[in-house]
């Protein structure tokens, strides 16, 4: 896949975060169910999207950078 390509899914996977989330109230995106019988815990839909985006800018970015800059990673 080349840069361009890549910057293109990135950007179209932004839109559709935005689009799905575009006309929720904030109770909505706060809102979470009650721990399920297995204890575990359920996130909200804020929380989820707290998650990605950490993942996008301690992963995916440098990743990008690395790929546009390749030299940006190697030693002085």
């Amino acid at each position: 896949m080349n840069e361009d390509a890549l910057l293109t899914r990135i950007r179209s996977v932004v839109d559709d975060f935005v689009w799905a989330v575009h006309d929720l109230s904030p109770e909505l995106l706060h809102f979470q169910l009650k721990e399920t019988r297995s204890g575990s815990e359920n996130w909200s839909i804020h929380q989820h999207l707290s998650h990605v985006v950490d993942l996008e800018k301690e992963v995916s970015l440098p990743l990008l950078r690395w790929l546009v800059l390749p030299d940006m990673l190697e030693p002085a």
